[in-house]
């Protein structure tokens, strides 16, 4: 699932939450304009494959939501 944080009412973060109890094995990717480093590890920590800032180039999309369906994560974000 590709989500934004910034959302009306509820955050990606509680997207993330509501998702792992609901279908923990979704892959997301969260794509925002917040690039605050506190936001970029509670969505990792919170069960997102990856974080990509907007504009999101189109290859660099398509190898998060690649790595991300195989249950991996990209770049500097594999080992939080």
């Amino acid at each position: 699932m590709l989500a934004d944080y910034r959302m009306p009412g509820e955050d990606g973060i509680d997207l993330l939450n509501w998702l792992q109890v609901e279908d923990p094995s979704l892959a997301t990717v969260i794509i925002t304009g917040a690039a605050e480093k506190s936001v970029v590890e509670a969505s990792l920590r919170g069960g997102a494959s990856d974080y990509l800032e907007k504009p999101v180039e189109t290859a660099r999309l398509r190898e998060s939501v690649n790595l991300a369906g195989k249950g991996r994560r990209r770049g500097p974000w594999a080992q939080i």
